[in-house]
């Protein structure tokens, strides 16, 4: 992840939370004097400078909603590991087509 200046997820919500291989690559990601360090205040992530664009995928569960615990866990994480600018998509629900497409449109005219 040093090495990109963008990263670009499309995340399936499964079960109210993130699949298990993505949760499995963040523990390989999140490496202490790699991607993040310990200051004088605590954890410092070192990533910065970088953009991140997460498109979460769900049946039903949308984006800011009781039931999304995805967005501010990908926030944090994202967070600690020092990449700050962060624009999430909501390509998810059933019955909701176009819009769908279009706020997935969004996240690909901004790559």
């Amino acid at each position: 992840m040093k090495s990109v200046d963008t990263l670009v997820i499309a995340l399936p919500i499964y079960s109210f939370n993130v699949p298990g291989a993505f949760k499995a690559w963040i523990d390989q990601v999140a490496r202490a004097k790699v991607t993040f360090r310990y200051g004088d205040n605590g954890p410092e992530g070192v990533l910065e400078n970088k953009k991140a664009y997460v498109m979460l995928i769900s049946g039903g569960t949308l984006l800011g909603s009781d039931l999304d615990f995805v967005s501010g866990y990908i926030h944090h994480v994202w967070g600690f590991l020092g990449i700050k600018d962060v624009t999430m998509s909501d390509s998810s629900g059933i019955g909701r087509g176009e819009e769908v497409i279009a706020n997935t449109r969004k996240i690909i005219d901004c790559i």
